[in-house]
């Protein structure tokens, strides 16, 4: 991974023009998913916790379309340690979605954060969720099914039969 992180563009701060850090993060993101997406690094792909591309593929009995992956971001992350010394890392967002074939409206999503120690290229964490482990399609899928019909707060962000009498709706024009 170090051949990859060694040719970011990661020199910009809070005192770099917004502009010029967003389009920097953003041709990041586009290096780092072309290197990521490779067929060589197919092992390291699913060590992440995603999976290929696939219009027609099945998970936890849901059938339905597995979206490319996409890298949101890559930045610099500065903090204090423990010995008052400045440390550096790399910090990249990653998410997969899913939509199911027979509600292509809805989304399923997993992904990852990696936190990167930028002196030794050796990755710290790795938080993920994958769309096919414990916390993926189907645990959001029972969720979504156990609030779909229900008077709760929640059943606003679902669809639920009162999500437009919600006052949060009528304020912003849902009524």
């Amino acid at each position: 991974m170090q051949d990859i992180l060694q040719t970011l563009d990661l020199g910009w701060n809070l005192y770099t023009d917004r502009g010029k850090a967003f389009k920097t993060s953003k041709d990041n993101a586009k290096r780092f998913h072309d290197w990521v997406v490779d067929e060589k690094r197919a092992e390291l792909f699913a060590v992440l916790g995603f999976r290929p591309a696939k219009a027609n593929d099945e998970i936890a009995g849901i059938k339905g379309e597995v979206r490319p992956l996409e890298v949101h971001s890559i930045r610099p992350a500065r903090r204090i340690g423990p010995d008052g010394q400045t440390l550096s890392d790399i910090v990249i967002e990653m998410t997969q979605t899913f939509r199911p074939a027979d509600d292509p409206t809805h989304r399923f999503r997993g992904g990852c954060t990696l936190l990167i120690d930028l002196q030794t290229y050796e990755p710290r964490y790795l938080i993920r969720k994958r769309l096919d482990g414990s916390t993926g399609v189907a645990k959001q899928n029972a969720f979504r099914m156990a609030i779909a019909d229900t008077d709760s707060l929640r059943a606003n962000f679902y669809g639920g039969r009162y999500a437009d009498w919600e006052p949060f709706a009528l304020l912003h024009g849902r009524h």
